[in-house]
């Protein structure tokens, strides 16, 4: 007997590395399986009744304005891309170069890390309906959390994948501290849903590079369409509400970093990537890494699509004025590339500052602080870099505002 287990004892680290080997690689087998045959239907069904029973977040109760009243007021709303930067952000900006001398302007920050345009407008709504003055001006920079919230949120592909998941958990523990001090030093928050969502990224590519499975990025054309519209429908409920009280709203398009690497489907977002960062002509370049950028539904964040700028261009009209800042910075010819951003789409402080300056320049041209004229602002008119023609069938013409309160 002794013999028996001695000679069990010899083999046992052999036996149970070969388990962990057959688990893995039945678990890795598994997530090959679930890619491909991925249920894009079901999907679609579960994120479509979330997205029409979706409200917003409920936010505490605020004060109203009680500033003098002769001084004007400008409220900004949006997510994190208003308060998270490498230094002030261009709300903090733009106050400083309108709220000169006794009769400044007063910018007040409304953005909060993390919400979607489903808490902007509830946020929105919130602020103009409290007791108090009401803004002279609304400035809205949104998007990008409707697709990140929910590719990273609500359906991130690698937590329905057990040998993604069990590969990384591993890796994790033993990696942990090189990642934190490559991606987040001195993060103590910086934990292994941080590091999953960095991380899985590189494995997924890696099962579709190696042609064991293929994700379907024609697929996920329907989910951006229902995200879009009800992203719309979101900000023109904000629009309907200052309409109502007599507010121009000025809408800004939103940037995101090209270079920052996009995941989706290998086949299209990886090749688009890799020839827009090797493309020589500028117009190739930011044509190529937009495409690719469209494509991702995996990336550590998702950005915004070009068809979001598109539908944000379609809402120019009376009382709405729309800032494109995408294209103000391509007639600068920006690399939108890690000298404009800290990551995915968060910006450095240079570029709060220089947005900032488009905003004060646009508002004082606009003439948007004085009595409202109701004229409808000039939008670009850069046929190289114009938006791809929309799927969604956005005519300014035929969308009728909702009623306040939607």
């Amino acid at each position: 007997m002794k013999a028996a287990l001695k000679k069990f004892s010899d083999y046992a680290p052999a036996i149970l590395a070969a388990l962990f080997l057959a688990v893995l690689l039945v678990s890795v087998c598994i997530d090959i399986y679930k890619i491909k045959h991925m249920n894009y239907s079901r999907l679609y069904t579960s994120l479509k009744t979330h997205l029409d029973k979706k409200q917003g977040f409920v936010f505490p109760p605020t004060e109203g304005d009680r500033n003098k009243a002769s001084r004007k007021n400008i409220y900004v709303f949006g997510e994190s891309s208003l308060v998270m930067s490498d230094g002030s952000t261009f709300p903090d900006y733009l106050n400083e170069m309108l709220n000169s001398g006794k009769q400044g302007t007063l910018v007040t920050n409304w953005g909060i890390p993390g919400i979607d345009s489903f808490s902007v407008k509830r946020r929105a709504f919130q602020a103009l309906r409290t007791k108090g003055r009401k803004p002279d001006l609304i400035v809205i920079y949104t998007g990008h959390n409707d697709y990140n919230n929910i590719y990273q949120g609500y359906m991130p592909l690698y937590k329905g994948l057990p040998g993604t998941r069990l590969l990384l958990y591993i890796n994790y523990h033993l990696q942990g501290a090189k990642y934190k001090d490559k991606y987040c030093p001195g993060d103590k928050k910086c934990n292994y849903t941080n590091y999953s969502r960095a991380v899985s990224p590189i494995v997924i590519n890696a099962l579709q590079a190696s042609r064991l499975t293929t994700l379907n990025g024609s697929e996920y054309t329907r989910f951006n369409d229902l995200m879009l519209e009800h992203f719309m429908k979101n900000i023109r409920g904000i629009i309907a509400e200052a309409g109502n009280l007599g507010i121009p709203v000025v809408i800004c398009t939103v940037i995101g970093n090209l270079h920052a690497e996009p995941f989706g489907d290998y086949r299209t977002v990886s090749k688009d990537y890799r020839l827009g960062i090797a493309a020589r002509k500028y117009e190739d370049r930011i044509r190529l890494l937009r495409q690719a950028r469209d494509g991702e539904v995996f990336s550590f964040d998702v950005r915004a699509k070009s068809e979001l700028n598109a539908g944000i261009r379609s809402l120019c009209g009376d009382g709405v004025f729309v800032l494109d800042i995408e294209n103000l910075l391509i007639k600068k010819r920006s690399e939108f590339g890690y000298d404009v951003f800290i990551d995915y789409f968060h910006m450095k402080t240079g570029t709060h500052k220089t947005i900032a300056s488009m905003l004060a320049d646009f508002i004082e041209q606009n003439n948007l602080l004085q009595k409202y004229s109701g004229k409808r602002a000039a939008r670009s008119s850069d046929k190289k870099f114009a938006a791809p023609e929309n799927r969604y069938n956005i005519n300014p013409a035929a969308d009728s505002l909702p009623a306040a309160g939607e």
